[in-house]
């Protein structure tokens, strides 16, 4: 009040309703602002699935025309792009990988009837395995598909075991008029220790990466208990479904090499011929080996994850600290006109500053463009 007079705001100031102190900006392409927003994700979710469901709702926004003037929402950075990639690469290495052992086994065992029994068990494996992982709520993800991956050429050693020894006892026991079931009996129980000790072994191995945490721990133990599961499904197989095919489709036969297995072997032969006649000489190469093996593990470049070719590049720039926001508007303006003059860069968006939020540690002098590059 001035002399008892009370003053009021709309005596000294225009009172409208305006927006806060812009503190940064989202531009497109070089050639327009526009307005950006970021979908998170709560702990523990789906990320694909979340991503496909927003991507239903933004289509419908869009189909709508919820938005004023003809604004449409377009994502310019999608996760989804590389988890698919990286999915359907998994996926191709596991279905060539199933294929390969297949082709393998019909050229090593040389009996069709056994190799079928064994791709059998090979096909069952992963079946199998994908029902026990959804059972227990374990989605087949990029670590875990990778697992299933690794234990393909694994999952089949204990029925090739089985078939070979229950295939070579048929044709020495068989045509003595002995029972075939008690053959096949007597002669899965004779591999069944070592089989199971050797599987055992294999997943024992895997175990200790269930103990990570963190980071590590998400990443590795989906891993190592994809791995475990198709070894155990792989094992009970060996034991239960291997020798009762046998006893349907498996005659029995020679124990002989296939010509192909007895071409490799011949080379073999004198190799091992020669490593009994010089047994000192071959620890002493071998301890040397183990010397320059880890010597090369010193050396070698280590990285928490690997480079992925995710399809986008972040660059950062970065400016005075005492530059204003409309300068450093006007600057990356220009910055990203000359990224999209780049043959191989499909779009880029820039984020300048920080959005609304106090938390967003941006400033008005820094930028991270998500630039996106042509698929090749």
């Amino acid at each position: 009040e001035v002399k008892g007079i009370p003053v009021y705001v709309k005596n000294v100031a225009e009172v409208t309703i305006g927006s806060e102190i812009r503190q940064g900006a989202a531009i497109k392409n070089g050639y327009t602002e526009s307005v950006a927003g970021i979908m998170q994700m709560i702990r523990g979710g789906n990320a694909r699935e979340v991503v496909n469901r927003i991507k239903l709702k933004v289509a419908e926004i869009n189909e709508g025309k919820l938005l004023p003037d003809g604004l449409q929402i377009v994502p310019f950075y999608d996760r989804t792009d590389l988890v698919n990639a990286a999915m359907f690469n998994v996926a191709k290495v596991l279905i060539e990988g199933v294929i390969l052992v297949i082709i393998l086994l019909f050229l090593f065992l040389g009996d069709v009837r056994s190799s079928l029994i064994v791709v059998a068990t090979l096909i069952l494996t992963p079946l199998l395995t994908f029902l026990v992982m959804n059972r227990y709520g374990i989605s087949a993800n990029l670590m875990s598909l990778g697992g299933l991956a690794i234990a393909i050429g694994i999952m089949v050693d204990g029925s090739v075991v089985v078939v070979e020894n229950t295939f070579a006892k048929l044709g020495e026991r068989l045509k003595a008029g002995e029972s075939k079931n008690r053959i096949i009996l007597e002669a899965a129980s004779e591999v069944g220790t070592p089989v199971l000790f050797g599987v055992g072994i294999i997943i024992l191995v895997f175990m200790p990466l269930l103990s990570l945490e963190g980071m590590e721990g998400k990443m590795f133990a989906p891993m190592a208990i994809t791995i475990a599961i198709a070894l155990a499904i792989s094992l009970i197989l060996s034991f239960t479904l291997s020798p009762a095919l046998c006893s349907y489709i498996l005659k029995g036969g020679s124990e002989d090499d296939t010509k192909l297995v007895a071409r490799m072997r011949a080379p073999y032969d004198r190799w091992l011929h020669w490593s009994l006649a010089n047994p000192k000489l071959v620890v002493k190469r071998s301890l040397i080996a183990l010397a320059a093996s880890l010597v090369g593990f010193v050396l070698l470049g280590k990285a928490f994850i690997p480079v992925m070719q995710e399809g986008a590049i972040t660059p950062v720039i970065v400016r005075a600290p005492n530059i204003s926001l409309d300068e450093s508007i006007k600057l990356e303006f220009e910055a990203i006109k000359r990224i999209m003059t780049i043959p191989d860069v499909k779009m880029a968006v820039s984020r300048l500053g920080r959005g609304e939020s106090p938390a967003d540690p941006g400033q008005p002098n820094e930028s991270d463009p998500i630039v996106t590059l042509k698929p090749l």
